[in-house]
């Protein structure tokens, strides 16, 4: 099982468990993989206070189409955490891989050495503005459809 071969990879490489908090799958699933109350190991100098969300799939452009119901059960799960968490969804509560420097841990919005994660054609591409743009216009109106925007 997928799961079970991550959680062994990340076992093997010195974790103490699979690093994520969260999977979501191509069918729309989604899967708790390590309890939110622990703390995840997906991005190095982001993770304390964090929840790591792994998406399956490889969403650089011109590689895996993101199906629809994967980018639904997306949005409505980082919706749902904003709501209960009660964040403003913004690029400092919603953060992606590629910002952070793999050696240093330090947010770069990209620049130094980076993994291209979430993908560069994932929700309009992996950069600030991406998200900006893109990917949390949609949260938020998730949020206001749902009525659970913060006040």
């Amino acid at each position: 099982d997928l799961l079970e071969g991550m959680k062994r990879s990340h076992l093997e490489r010195g974790f103490s468990d699979i690093a994520q908090n969260i999977t979501t799958f191509p069918d729309g699933t989604l899967a708790v993989c390590r309890p939110l109350s622990a703390i995840p190991a997906g991005i190095k100098g982001a993770n304390s206070g964090g929840i790591c969300i792994e998406h399956v799939g490889n969403f650089d452009a011109g590689k895996d189409e993101m199906t629809e119901v994967h980018a639904t059960a997306i949005l409505y799960l980082n919706a749902l955490l904003c709501a209960k968490l009660e964040l403003d969804p913004d690029p400092d509560s919603i953060v992606y891989h590629h910002w952070w420097d793999l050696r240093t841990g330090k947010r770069e919005n990209g620049g130094g050495a980076t993994k291209s994660c979430p993908g560069t054609g994932f929700f309009g591409g992996n950069k600030v503005t991406d998200a900006t743009d893109h990917f949390i216009p949609k949260i938020k109106a998730l949020l206001q459809e749902m009525d659970l925007a913060s006040a």
